[in-house]
């Protein structure tokens, strides 16, 4: 990953949904979250060539892929859906 001054952290929850922290020297804040997946979210993991990309997959049988740079936040959708 590319260095960052203050580097974020995602998380898949078994709810299906995934968020993303900041980490700082002092404090992880929650910068965002929402509904990823129908089922238990079993992964996530940032892109390494494009670190605003991340994909996540799930027991729905979905891999997706993810832009961070999406500006509304609360209402995400997949930028890539791939399911068997």
């Amino acid at each position: 990953m590319f260095p960052s001054p203050n580097p974020s952290i995602a998380v898949s929850h078994s709810n299906g949904s995934l968020s993303v922290h900041q980490l700082t020297d002092t404090s992880l804040t929650q910068t965002s979250a929402w509904t990823a997946h129908e089922f238990e979210t079993w992964i996530t993991a940032y892109d390494y060539h494009q670190p605003s990309l991340l994909y996540s997959g799930a027991d729905d049988c979905m891999f997706r892929g993810w832009d961070l740079r999406n500006v509304n936040r609360n209402m995400r959708s997949a930028i890539m859906t791939n399911d068997r």
